[in-house]
């Protein structure tokens, strides 16, 4: 199923590559958001809100889809450690150990960051960062060469989308470009474990 702009209603749409083809879909997803355009994209968790990190405005507009203040900082997705390194500054030895060997989703807030806008970083200037596994996603972000930002596909105060079907069709509506990849699938999903980090490289979960 899929949003037709022209009919503006979601409709059944099948097709070989719906959940083959992810590099066709990665790319034009990308074109999107280098044009500064928000998409909405499955992720390694639940289906979200993507746009340029370096575009503010598009930054606000995700904000503004989802009736969520802008003060509220979102987390964003990488595709490798090593692209981790290249916004984290002096990232601990045991959390880089437990990244490379931890395939689940886990979203880590960083304390020190250099080379995002600050704009997207929270009061005490940290970023909730993830290594991302899923193969569309990967692409995605290879792509356009920086960080994607992920907020689940909801609009404020209500429950976040456990796949495709369950998003919300005003939502919908508000996007440039919806990935028809893994449109059809029927599990649920969650989000993500969201954790920071101590000196010493302890962990203190916070979702």
């Amino acid at each position: 199923m899929v949003y037709d702009y022209e009919s503006g209603q979601l409709v059944l749409l099948y097709f070989a590559s719906m959940n083959k083809n992810y590099h066709e879909e990665a790319a034009i997803a990308a074109q999107f958001i280098m044009e500064n355009k928000i998409i909405l994209y499955p992720t390694d968790t639940i289906w979200g809100l993507g746009a340029n990190i370096n575009d503010q405005n598009s930054v606000a507009r995700v904000a503004s889809i989802k009736g969520r203040p802008i003060k509220k900082s979102f987390i964003v997705l990488v595709d490798s450690l090593s692209m981790l390194k290249r916004y984290v500054i002096n990232l601990h030895p045991r959390i880089e150990t437990l990244l490379h060997y931890h395939k689940k989703p886990l979203t880590i807030v960083y304390p020190n960051i250099r080379d995002i806008p600050e704009y997207l970083l929270s009061e005490d200037k940290s970023l909730a960062i993830r290594v991302c596994e899923e193969v569309f996603c990967k692409e995605l972000i290879k792509i356009i060469d920086r960080p994607l930002i992920s907020t689940s596909a909801n609009l404020s105060g209500s429950s976040p989308p456990g796949n495709f079907s369950e998003i919300s069709l005003e939502l919908v509506k508000k996007v440039d470009y919806v990935v028809r990849y893994r449109q059809n699938e029927k599990s649920l999903n969650q989000a993500s474990v969201i954790a920071r980090y101590d000196d010493d490289g302890e962990l203190e979960f916070l979702r």
